[in-house]
C-alpha cells in the first residue's frame, strides 16, 4: 500500500460516498458543515494536505481504498477526516492508513502525531488507542447531536 498526497477533486466519489454514510459528526458550533466543507477550510486556511490509500499497482484515484487529510503545526502532524471506502472497511486499511501516517511524519522527523473524533465513533477510537494513541482529553457535548470531541497525541520522538 501506498500513500500518495492527491486533492479534493479527484477524490470526489469518495468524499460524496463518506457523506452519504456519515462518517462525519459535525461540531455543535457549525452543525451544517460537510466533511467537503471542513477539508476545502482545512486546504484553504491550513494549507492541510490530502493523501490517498492505494494498492502498490497504484490504480486510479476512484480506486482509492481510503483518504487522509493531514496539517502541520510546529512539530506535530495534524489528522484531519480520515475514512476508508464502504467496500474496504473491516479488513484493516484503517490501520494501514494510520501506518503510513506515521511513516511520514517519522520521514518529516516530527514530534508527535495529533488528531480528534467523536465520542460514539467506536471504530477510530479503537484504532487510534490500540495504535498507542493516548487520549488527552474529552470535550462533553461538543457536536451536532451532543455527543463528545475527543483527543489523541501519539509521540514520536520525546524533545
Amino acid at each position: 500500500m501506498t500513500l500518495q498526497k492527491t486533492t479534493q477533486a479527484k477524490l470526489k466519489a469518495l468524499f460524496t460516498e463518506a457523506e452519504a454514510s456519515k462518517a462525519f459528526l459535525a461540531s455543535k458550533k457549525d452543525p451544517k458543515k460537510t466533511i467537503t466543507d471542513v477539508i476545502q477550510a482545512m486546504v484553504k486556511e491550513l494549507d492541510a494536505e490530502i493523501f490517498e490509500l492505494k494498492n502498490q499497482e497504484g490504480k486510479a484515484a476512484s480506486s482509492a481504498l481510503g483518504f487522509a487529510v493531514v496539517f502541520y503545526k510546529d512539530s506535530q502532524l495534524l489528522i484531519g477526516p480520515i475514512y476508508i471506502a464502504k467496500a474496504y472497511q473491516g479488513q484493516g486499511f484503517s490501520k494501514v492508513l494510520l501506518e503510513q501516517i506515521v511513516q511520514l511524519a517519522k520521514s518529516k522527523n516530527l514530534v508527535s502525531i495529533y488528531t480528534k473524533t467523536w465520542g460514539a465513533n467506536k471504530a477510530s477510537r479503537h484504532l487510534f488507542t490500540s495504535y498507542g494513541f493516548t487520549q488527552t482529553k474529552e470535550v462533553l457535548d461538543d457536536r451536532a447531536d451532543g455527543d463528545s470531541t475527543v483527543s489523541y497525541i501519539y509521540q514520536l520522538r520525546s524533545d
